[in-house]
């Protein structure tokens, strides 16, 4: 049927980890790039994880503190859930005075980098949150007007 092809083109491939470049300026030849998940419905631990941080901020008002204070809730979540990889990410060499090498991706790094992210460059931030929380980032496939019956 149509419909059932036109549905599962509209699906969220969750286990893509798709590109997100950062608008920062590049140390090498590319600008930092992430590789993030989806981050919605289907990725269980981003969606627990999150629950709990909406629980902990509660209802109330909203003030620009809170916006920081909820960017920095989704920053252990986005490291564990959502981040999977990055490129192009550089941090000091603490062998060689005043020169960086590429950053080994882990957890406590990936924590530290968001963390500096949403503090410094909370724009970039929120970009690569809405990148990663849209179902259109992450489709298995978009199904054509001839699929449809309709080419």
């Amino acid at each position: 049927m149509a419909f059932t092809r036109l549905l599962q083109s509209r699906r969220v491939n969750l286990g893509a980890a798709m590109p997100f470049v950062l608008d920062l300026p590049a140390f090498g030849d590319r600008a930092p790039t992430l590789l993030v998940r989806f981050a919605g419905e289907g990725n269980d631990g981003y969606m627990n994880e999150s629950f709990k941080a909406a629980r902990t901020l509660g209802a109330g008002q909203v003030t620009a503190q809170r916006l920081r204070t909820d960017r920095e809730l989704d920053v252990p979540i986005y490291a564990e859930h959502v981040l999977t990889g990055w490129e192009s990410v550089y941090e000091d060499d603490p062998e060689h005075d005043g020169k960086v090498r590429p950053a080994v991706f882990d957890l406590a790094k990936a924590q530290a980098f968001l963390l500096e992210l949403a503090r410094e460059v909370p724009h970039e931030f929120n970009r690569m949150r809405n990148f990663a929380q849209s179902p259109s980032n992450f489709r298995t496939s978009i199904a054509s007007a001839e699929d449809l019956g309709k080419g």
